[in-house]
């Protein structure tokens, strides 16, 4: 999906494949809907994001499209090295993932599915601190790292717990660090290299 609003959707209502763009926003059967398959089959769902998701309303539209009565975990204290287009903050995606861990081992729920959503690589971001502002496709390779860094981490320490489980990275889309023939740097309506 070239956007995140569709590509969670689709995500959520994996059971039934994939649907049309325009069907996405029409309710679904509930069995199609992943986050109550994963609950009826004995998991606690869970939800945390880097994010307040107040942009284009995509934490309403994961509640609407199955994540229904899902709480998503509290951000408040945790530090934000970025800054959206908007200038809504971006939380650490370790500090995120530790404060999940850390209450997931504390919890009572005995299986957890949890989906986190990171918006740590998108267009527009800035760094925190940064005096200058910087086009997206300077910081990339610092966010890259970062992430990339982060989500390590968290899979080390989720081996070393000893405990089952899978962990599924799904990207949505890229932001086109080139221009090419098709579209200029930083869209991201096309899949291209």
């Amino acid at each position: 999906a070239s956007y995140s609003g569709p590509a969670v959707i689709r995500l959520l209502r994996a059971p039934c494949g994939q649907s049309n763009h325009t069907d996405l926003y029409s309710p679904a059967p509930e069995h199609c809907y992943l986050l109550s398959a994963l609950r009826q089959a004995g998991f606690e769902p869970q939800l945390a994001m880097n994010h307040d998701g107040h942009f284009d309303d995509f934490l309403g539209v994961v509640r609407a499209q199955g994540a229904q009565g899902i709480k998503p975990m509290a951000t408040t204290g945790i530090p934000i090295p970025q800054r959206g287009f908007d200038g809504s903050p971006i939380f650490d995606d370790a500090a995120v993932l530790q404060r999940w861990s850390d209450a997931r081992q504390s919890g009572a729920a005995t299986r957890v599915a949890l989906l986190y959503n990171t918006i740590s690589l998108h267009d527009g971001n800035q760094l925190t601190g940064d005096r200058v502002r910087r086009a997206s496709q300077d910081t990339y390779k610092i966010r890259l790292e970062k992430v990339l860094d982060d989500l390590e981490q968290f899979i080390v320490r989720m081996e070393a717990s000893g405990q089952r489980m899978v962990i599924a990275l799904v990207p949505e889309h890229g932001a086109a660090l080139r221009g090419d023939k098709m579209q200029i740097a930083g869209m991201r309506e096309i899949p291209t290299p």
